[in-house]
C-alpha cells in the first residue's frame, strides 16, 4: 500500500529545470518590479508603451508575460491572445540577455531567437529591455 505522506513522485529533469526557473524568475522579478518598475524615473521612460510581450522559453516549456500599460509592468505567467509580441527562446540565450553577453537584434538576426509580431514592436521591446537593465544597473550601483 502507498503512503501517500511519503510518496514523492520523481521530477523529468525538464520539470525539475522548468521549477527551478519558475521560482528563480519569480523571485528576481520581483526584486525588478520593486526597484525597477516602482521608479517614477523608469515609469515616465515607459508611460507611452501599452504592449503585452509574451516569452516563451522552449526548453522548459514555459510561458510568461509582461504586460505594459501607462507605465507600469505586471508579470503573468501563461499566453495570452492579446499579445503583442511573441519571443520564442531558450532559457540559456535569456540567460545571455541579462549577462549582456548577446543583444536581443544580435540574437534574431543569428536566427536563435523568434518572434511572432512586427519587427518594430520587437525593437520597441529591445529598448524596454535596454531600459530595464539601465534601471537595474543605476539601482544596484547604489546598495
Amino acid at each position: 500500500m502507498l503512503d501517500s505522506n511519503n510518496y514523492s513522485p520523481k521530477l523529468s529533469k525538464k520539470e525539475q529545470d522548468k521549477e527551478k526557473f519558475e521560482a528563480y524568475f519569480k523571485k528576481v522579478f520581483k526584486l525588478t518590479k520593486r526597484y525597477v518598475f516602482s521608479s517614477e524615473e523608469f515609469q515616465e521612460d515607459i508611460k507611452d508603451y501599452n504592449e503585452i510581450y509574451e516569452t516563451f522559453l522552449r526548453d522548459i516549456d514555459f510561458t510568461f508575460r509582461l504586460e505594459v500599460f501607462d507605465g507600469t509592468v505586471i508579470y503573468k505567467e501563461g499566453a495570452s491572445k492579446k499579445s503583442t509580441l511573441r519571443i520564442e527562446l531558450t532559457t540559456d540565450l535569456l540567460k545571455k540577455f541579462v549577462k549582456e553577453e548577446i543583444s536581443a537584434s544580435e540574437a534574431y538576426m543569428r536566427g536563435i531567437v523568434r518572434i511572432q509580431g512586427s519587427i518594430t514592436e520587437a525593437f520597441k521591446f529591445n529598448n524596454f529591455l535596454i531600459l530595464g537593465f539601465k534601471y537595474f544597473k543605476k539601482i544596484t550601483k547604489k546598495k
